[in-house]
């Protein structure tokens, strides 16, 4: 089998085997360094990440991975990043990621991108919370059950007079 042909196979493969995971498990492979040689998870978790569930993983791996060596993966962590932030513009690769994928400007300009990056990250996080709490069943039945239980109550009294 020529190479293409099998590197096409064995990354098809790859990126099947990882389809099946969920979020949880693909971050847990991120965590513990568990990466494809094919770099399939990125594109497996820029697909099924959320920004409470893989963010902040996906910032700590760019942070924690200077240096040439890394820098493919770094390049795919950032799509992947970038996606579940909703802020991948497939027309131009922006300022923000290039600054936080490429050193060429040497790690000390990366590393201050990647802190810009964090408060975007902590930004859309709150807002996730916050739309997670004012729209879950919990919060909802907190809010509904007093006003319930107010109009049960006058309704007794007005029976009652």
């Amino acid at each position: 089998m020529h190479w293409r042909d099998r590197y096409t196979y064995e990354s098809g493969r790859e990126a099947e085997s990882l389809r099946r995971l969920n979020e949880e498990q693909l971050v847990d492979r991120i965590r513990r360094k568990n990466l494809d040689s094919y770099f399939a998870i990125w594109r497996a978790i820029g697909q099924k990440g959320t920004v409470q569930g893989s963010a902040l993983v996906l910032w700590d791996f760019l942070q924690s991975k200077p240096g040439k060596r890394n820098m493919l993966h770094r390049y795919h962590c950032a799509a992947a990043l970038f996606k579940i932030l909703d802020m991948d513009d497939p027309a131009s690769e922006s300022e923000m990621r290039r600054g936080v994928q490429w050193d060429s400007h040497g790690e000390e300009a990366r590393q201050k991108k990647l802190q810009e990056l964090r408060q975007i990250i902590e930004t859309k996080l709150s807002q996730a919370n916050q739309k997670a709490i004012n729209y879950s069943p919990i919060f909802l039945s907190m809010v509904l059950k007093p006003v319930r239980l107010q109009s049960t109550v006058r309704s007794r009294i007005m029976a009652q007079s």
